[in-house]
């Protein structure tokens, strides 16, 4: 009989990135041979989130979703479509105690991770993200959990001590992290890859619709939530718009009332779904982001990529650029265009993913016995 594991991690905001991400932890662990299940659970509307001042959706949002009004919700519904179709969910819950009775005992293994589970700043330190529901005899392991900051808030310090000491095996995606929980205190912790970059391109190829861009196209996916990449963003494809003389394409971030996007004649495609997101990804002739997951996918299929960041305290995309030895990659915002080089040897950057790939698979592999 299979192995139980319990997968708990972030897939219910609508982005890309973070259902991304559960689906191929989920395809990692069933791969090694275990049962997954995902736990189904959001935590913005949970009952913590709730006890700490997070606002639910308003009934305005709930009608929008229904009807599918606004691109923000039409995008939503695709995605919940796609975690409905490919992801083994628990039964919903909103409430600790009810995940602790119902779910606390039943596998052999816990699993916390990606995406930012450990982001104090949205998620208040939930409990849930700490495993404290599981029982004290099970099995716990991270698999590149992100705390996407620098520092660990100073009054979490003493709960992630207690909490993390119960976990047989720790790793994060990011080399701050690591840094953070050598503070704590737990010295043997791993750095691995994003589980979106576990699957290789020929894997996530089965997604695909398979069908090939005729022409090139600069591809926008933009994210503003940690950091403020705009308006410095739309210089950067006025650059390299005029360089390489191609249209635009916005995967994410479009805003078709910003005059710059209206100058840049930038082409909507935030309601794509998941195989033509990998598409757009796939047949891209450059990239440009201040996400960490436009960042992990440019690089899973080998384009010519452009990863903005912020000049301090957010290291996520600029520690896998390190990882894979293209921080020439990278642009600080604001900092002079010409400075990085987005384009680089696809078959040396492919052998140095696929060695990080192996050590990461090898790391779960051998701590999930």
């Amino acid at each position: 009989m299979k192995q139980r594991v319990l997968l708990v991690t972030i897939f219910t905001v609508p982005n890309f990135g973070s259902v991304l991400q559960t689906y191929a932890t989920q395809c990692v662990i069933e791969q090694l041979g275990y049962d997954c299940s995902v736990l189904n659970y959001d935590h913005n509307q949970g009952e913590w989130a709730k006890e700490h001042g997070v606002k639910g959706i308003s009934l305005k949002n709930k009608i929008g979703l229904w009807l599918g009004i606004k691109s923000n919700h039409r995008k939503a519904n695709i995605l919940k479509k796609f975690t409905r179709n490919n992801l083994h969910l628990t039964k919903y819950y909103s409430k600790f105690k009810d995940i602790q009775v119902a779910e606390g005992a039943f596998y052999d293994v816990y699993i916390i991770g990606s995406d930012q589970i450990w982001n104090t700043k949205y998620t208040n330190c939930d409990p849930v993200f700490l495993l404290q529901f599981a029982d004290a005899s099970k099995k716990k392991i991270s698999i590149a959990s992100s705390f996407a900051c620098k520092e660990l808030d100073e009054k979490y310090v003493g709960i992630f001590k207690r909490e993390l000491s119960n976990f047989s095996s720790l790793s994060v995606r990011e080399s701050y992290g690591l840094d953070i929980l050598s503070q704590l205190g737990f010295k043997n912790s791993k750095l691995v890859l994003d589980p979106t970059l576990l699957l290789s391109a020929t894997q996530w190829d089965s997604l695909r619709t398979s069908k090939a861009k005729s022409n090139k196209y600069i591809l926008l996916y933009l994210l503003r939530y940690a950091f403020e990449p705009c308006p410095y963003v739309y210089d950067v494809l006025k650059y390299y718009k005029e360089k390489m003389q191609c249209k635009i394409i916005a995967l994410e971030g479009y805003d078709g009332k910003d005059a710059r996007v209206q100058e840049l004649g930038i082409i909507d495609a935030t309601e794509s779904t998941i195989p033509e997101f990998l598409d757009y990804f796939a047949n891209a002739s450059l990239v440009v982001t201040s996400s960490f997951h436009g960042t992990a996918f440019a690089l899973n299929y080998g384009v010519p990529l452009l990863s903005i960041t912020p000049s301090n305290g957010d290291d996520r995309q600029s520690s896998l650029l390190s990882q894979v030895g293209l921080e020439q990659c990278r642009l600080r915002v604001n900092e002079e265009i010409a400075y990085a080089n987005p384009f680089y040897d696809k078959d040396q950057e492919q052998v140095s993913l696929e060695d990080l790939r192996s050590n990461s698979l090898d790391w779960i592999k051998h701590n999930l016995l």
